[in-house]
């Protein structure tokens, strides 16, 4: 199973951003893999203080 862990300033995170990272990092799993991958994509996000 494809595992995305992405720490991310936490004042940089704002609902928008976390969408946008994991329709990307998905996208980026499925041009190497295949459209097979897309649901095996697992993105965590975590907010780290500066």
């Amino acid at each position: 199973m494809p595992h995305f862990q992405v720490r991310v300033h936490e004042e940089e995170l704002d609902g928008k951003v976390e969408r946008q990272l994991v329709r990307s990092l998905t996208e980026a799993l499925v041009q190497v893999y295949g459209e097979r991958a897309r649901s095996m994509a697992v993105v965590e996000i975590f907010g780290i203080p500066r």
